[in-house]
């Protein structure tokens, strides 16, 4: 009860006892037969209590499904979202096994024997092959790479800081190279 109400409550003069009995004493007593006979029976009161458990349980069964069809949904959804992120996973690091392939025959390659112009220009020429298959790979996956420039701040939702270092040409928690 608000303390509004409280003083309101207080405000009010309190009956006496003498005011209560005179009250009481010019009840109409036909009015309260009236209602009595107006009232239902016990018996009907017994079978509407009986409907209202009957109701009642029917409600609390309908409530006990649908909490355990939505933990099952839960459930379900939840391993779905696991299978769903482990074949990503697997599929992204099906497509780099190329990428490796190729940059394994490149390591094959000796460049400290007598190396000449071909070899060179073959390895550059696998190098770059090389790299459009993992810009195919990124681009599958919606991968995009991210080109800051010098001076650019720092956005830890795009960047990834590698180092910290010390500059007077650029400010603090901006991108140096």
């Amino acid at each position: 009860m608000s303390e509004e109400n409280k003083r309101e409550e207080d405000e009010q003069p309190q009956s006496t006892e003498a005011e209560l009995v005179d009250e009481a004493e010019t009840v109409d007593v036909d009015a309260v037969a009236d209602n009595e006979a107006d009232a239902p029976s016990y018996e009907a009161l017994v079978e509407e209590v009986l409907n209202l458990r009957e109701k009642n349980n029917g409600l609390v069964d309908q409530f006990a499904r649908a909490k355990a069809e939505t933990d099952n949904t839960r459930r379900i959804s939840t391993k779905e979202v696991e299978k769903a992120r482990k074949f990503a996973l697997e599929g992204f690091a099906k497509e780099l096994l190329s990428v490796k392939d190729s940059l394994g025959q490149a390591a094959q390659v000796d460049l400290q024997s007598d190396a000449n112009e071909q070899i060179i220009k073959q390895m550059s020429e696998g190098l770059e092959l090389t790299l459009k298959q993992l810009d195919t790979v990124f681009e599958r996956f919606k991968i995009e790479e991210v080109r800051p420039e010098a001076g650019d701040a720092v956005d830890p939702e795009l960047h990834q800081a590698m180092t910290m270092q010390p500059s007077d040409e650029v400010d603090a928690n901006n991108i140096i190279s």
